[in-house]
């Protein structure tokens, strides 16, 4: 499937004086034609994401330690069980003092995921930046499995 790439007028997005202004009817027709190109866009996505879903897999032979609260663990210590691993890696450039704007603001907000990834077999491993409170969730976790509170 191709999709054909709309040019649009060359203007400056910061002065909206130069904004077009059409009819009702014209914007109209500009919005079904760029609703084709969205639906099309979908289905090709759907399309590469069925064929990234089919690739096939690789068996991992090496032993990987990371360094974790407990100690180092391994690739299969970290799944801690479950079928499924969610890793957050922090951006920090050479030199930098603090993670990148994104990332803080994405894993301050994975605590309410937390619980929701843990019910469809998710194990989660945050950065080094955040081992104490991965620790802390991480043994909040376990003694909810273990039926503790």
């Amino acid at each position: 499937m191709q999709i054909e790439t709309m040019e649009p007028e060359r203007t400056d997005v910061s002065d909206i004086r130069h904004h077009k202004i059409v009819s009702q009817a014209e914007w109209l027709v500009a919005r079904k034609d760029l609703l084709k190109r969205e639906k099309a866009l979908t289905h090709l996505r759907d399309e590469i994401t069925r064929h990234r879903l089919e690739l096939p897999w690789v068996k991992v032979e090496k032993e990987y330690l990371f360094d974790a609260p407990e100690g180092k663990v391994t690739l299969a210590e970290l799944f801690d069980g479950r079928s499924q691993l969610f890793i957050k890696h922090f951006m920090m450039g050479p030199g930098a003092a603090h993670q990148c704007v994104g990332c803080s603001l994405e894993v301050d907000h994975v605590e309410g995921l937390l619980e929701h990834l843990e019910n469809i077999m998710t194990s989660t491993s945050l950065s080094d930046l955040r081992k104490s409170q991965r620790a802390a969730r991480s043994t909040i976790s376990k003694k909810r499995r273990n039926g503790q509170p």
